[in-house]
């Protein structure tokens, strides 16, 4: 197999949205282009995608599903720098917690 240069594994790796993509414009197989990434150490497309926005490599850890939502300050911060928010789950009455309709 002819060596890939790095430098060629890491744009593909920012280019590309899958590592299915990154391995055919390389010309090799997605799993090729997977074990090349681990290799040189470059994070590869499938990685980023699953990766949270803002979130470092070193902040991975907890167990799956951890700290998914953001805590109402995080969504504030976000929404005073001009980032949009959804709106909440409300319930008939008004209050947060749509479970707790008085009927």
């Amino acid at each position: 197999m002819e060596k890939v240069d790095p430098s060629r594994v890491e744009r593909a790796a920012r280019l590309y949205v899958s590592n299915k993509e990154a391995g055919q414009a390389l010309g090799i197989a997605a799993g090729s282009f997977g074990r090349l990434c681990r290799q040189y150490g470059i994070q590869t497309p499938q990685a980023r995608r699953r990766r949270r926005p803002g979130q470092t490599l070193g902040d991975q850890g907890g167990a799956p599903g951890a700290g998914d939502a953001p805590s109402p300050e995080e969504t504030a911060d976000w929404a005073a720098e001009g980032g949009a928010v959804a709106p909440q789950d409300t319930g008939a009455d008004g209050s947060a917690d749509p479970g707790s309709d008085e009927q």
